[in-house]
């Protein structure tokens, strides 16, 4: 496992905690989500961090960018769970912060329409 991946797991579990502590939803149970979730856990995606990161633009100002990683496995969240327009994605992690984090971001973070 790489340390990439062991930071994702460790980010995303404690965030699904802090909300299940402070919503008093399910997220410990991960209701719907607890396939993709298994999905993700066992997909290290850290490897692939050098060869996203050179796909990004060096151009100095503007926002940085979003984690590449976090990008494909919101892509990879997003494909899962059959959703095929961005659109309806980026409004979907809007309602629903569990994807948010299951793709690596916090939910207030997350990548808009113009990102992907």
């Amino acid at each position: 496992m790489t340390p990439e991946h062991r930071a994702y797991l460790e980010g995303a579990s404690e965030r699904i905690r802090l909300r299940s502590v402070f919503d008093r939803s399910p997220f410990s149970e991960l209701g719907p989500y607890r396939d993709v979730a298994l999905l993700l856990a066992l997909l290290d995606l850290g490897p692939a961090h050098e060869v996203l990161a050179r796909c990004y633009s060096r151009r100095a100002g503007g926002r940085p960018p979003k984690d590449p990683v976090a990008m494909l496995r919101c892509f990879v969240l997003m494909g899962a769970l059959g959703e095929a327009a961005v659109n309806a994605w980026v409004a979907r992690l809007s309602k629903e912060p569990i994807l948010a984090i299951l793709s690596g971001f916090e939910p207030r973070a997350r990548p808009g329409d113009g990102t992907f």
